[in-house]
């Protein structure tokens, strides 16, 4: 995904059926990626616990509206 130096990366769910630690593995990775190649990281999750350490923005989605 970032091998021709896109401005904005999306994943979908890319931590869905991982384990805690992982999942952290892979937030801190897309984070580091965002931050040294000055890419937006754009990154739908469920797992507000996780995405809330290494998030810059959240905004919460509910019936199809933001409600954060």
């Amino acid at each position: 995904a970032v091998a021709h130096h896109p401005s904005l990366i999306f994943a979908d769910e890319p931590t869905g059926e991982l384990d805690s630690t992982t999942g952290s593995a892979i937030f801190r990775l897309l984070r580091s990626i965002g931050d040294l190649e000055q890419v937006a990281v754009v990154v739908a999750s469920h797992d507000v616990n996780v995405a809330s350490k290494f998030a810059t923005q959240m905004k919460q989605l509910s019936d199809g509206t933001f409600v954060t």
